[in-house]
C-alpha cells in the first residue's frame, strides 16, 4: 500500500502562510502608523503646554507691571487683545490636540486589529502544519509497516523455498 509521496494539501499550506506573512506586513505598517500618531499626539500636546506655559508667563508680567502702575490704557488695550488673540489660539491648539488624540486611538483599535487577524492567519496556518506533520507521521508508519510486511512475506517465501 502506497500513499501519496507528497502532502497533498501543500498549495494551502503555502496560502496559508502567505497570509500569515500578508497580516504580519499589515501589522508592521499599522505599528509604524500607531507611532507616529502617537508622536503627533505627544508633539501637539507638547505645544498646547508650552504655549500655555508662555501665556502664563507673560501674563505674570503684566499682572506685575499693572500693580506697579507702569501700564497706560492703551497698553491694557493691547494686552487685552493679546490675551484673546492666545485664547484663540489656545483654542486652535487644544483641537488640535484632541483630534492628534483620536487620530492615536484609531491608529491603536487598527493595530490591535492588525494583531488580531494575524493570530488568526497564524492559527490557521498552525492548523495545517499540525495535519502536515500528521500525515508524515501517519505515511513513514505505514510505510515502516509495509516495508515489514514486505521483509515478513520475503523471509515466509525464502523459509518455504527451503522446505520445498
Amino acid at each position: 500500500m502506497t500513499l501519496r509521496p507528497s502532502y497533498p494539501l501543500e498549495p494551502l499550506l503555502e496560502q496559508r502562510q502567505e497570509v500569515v506573512d500578508a497580516r504580519a506586513s499589515d501589522l508592521l505598517q499599522r505599528l509604524e502608523a500607531a507611532k507616529k500618531a502617537d508622536v503627533r499626539k505627544q508633539r501637539a500636546t507638547s505645544e498646547r503646554q508650552r504655549h500655555a506655559a508662555m501665556v502664563a508667563e507673560q501674563t505674570r508680567r503684566e499682572v506685575n507691571r499693572f500693580e506697579r502702575g507702569e501700564l497706560v490704557a492703551l497698553d491694557l488695550m493691547r494686552w487685552q487683545a493679546w490675551r484673546l488673540a492666545q485664547a484663540h489660539h489656545a483654542q486652535e491648539l487644544a483641537q488640535q490636540e484632541t483630534i492628534a488624540s483620536e487620530r492615536a486611538v484609531e491608529a491603536e483599535r487598527r493595530e490591535r486589529e492588525a494583531r488580531a487577524q494575524l493570530a488568526v492567519a497564524r492559527a490557521d496556518a498552525k492548523v495545517v502544519e499540525v495535519h502536515k506533520r500528521r500525515f508524515e507521521a501517519e505515511r513513514r508508519r505505514v510505510e515502516a509497516h509495509a516495508a515489514e510486511m514486505e521483509a515478513e512475506d520475503q523471509v515466509t517465501a525464502c523459509c518455504a523455498r527451503r522446505r520445498a
